[in-house]
């Protein structure tokens, strides 16, 4: 059987008929997804939540961050071991009145960073398939970056207004475009003014996978 033949007889297995297989202008083959976007990963216990709201919240920084973030998953795994993806990444208003204004922005550190051995205090991080599962990873808080100031990114942003408003932030899906290798840090900061005493937690997912 051909290579063709092969490709067709996958597809007849998987859709229980017998399609035709069709490329695209690049040569990739357009098979429909039967589960859903993060369910391998998932069942693979390799999604970690991280979640800093068992511990104080932290006020926004007024102008764009360069090397001294707000927060920072470290990777921890050894040289040649699994790399870090940001899937998704979301804050919350904890307390105070927010300003006018607000923005999550996001890098990725440039080489090795300082390493970490414990989370921010009363962080919790999960795994989301149930299992008793840790990443080699810690959120940490208020780090300096090594390496020069990375290109920091808009990962999602809004004109917010200046309230109270408990529970108002902001939440995006990041979908591994952020990446970091072992010994590195993925990096995260709220943007907005300090309004009166406006404090945020951060929840972060990510995905740790072995390249």
């Amino acid at each position: 059987m051909n290579l063709t033949g092969k490709i067709r007889k996958v597809v007849q297995v998987l859709s229980g008929g017998d399609n035709e297989v069709t490329l695209d202008p690049y040569g990739g083959m357009a098979i429909s997804s039967l589960l859903p976007k993060y369910a391998q990963l998932n069942a693979a216990g390799k999604i970690f939540a991280f979640d800093m709201s068992g511990g104080t919240a932290i006020a926004p920084t007024v102008a764009i961050p360069t090397t001294t973030p707000s927060w920072a998953i470290y990777n921890a795994n050894p040289g040649g071991g699994p790399t870090i993806f940001l899937l998704w990444a979301g804050i919350s208003s904890e307390s105070g009145t927010l300003g006018l204004g607000l923005a999550l922005m996001g890098a990725v550190a440039i080489g090795p960073q300082t390493a970490a051995s414990s989370s921010y205090s009363g962080t919790i991080i999960n795994c989301l398939d149930g299992s008793q599962k840790k990443p080699n990873a810690y959120l940490v808080n208020d780090v300096a970056l090594l390496g020069g100031a990375p290109a920091w990114v808009t990962l999602v942003a809004r004109d917010q207004v200046s309230a109270i408003s408990v529970g108002s932030g902001l939440a995006v899906e990041v979908g591994g475009l952020l990446s970091c290798p072992p010994g590195g840090k993925l990096c995260f900061d709220v943007v907005a003014p300090v309004g009166t005493t406006a404090l945020f937690d951060a929840n972060l997912i990510i995905a740790e996978v072995q390249m």
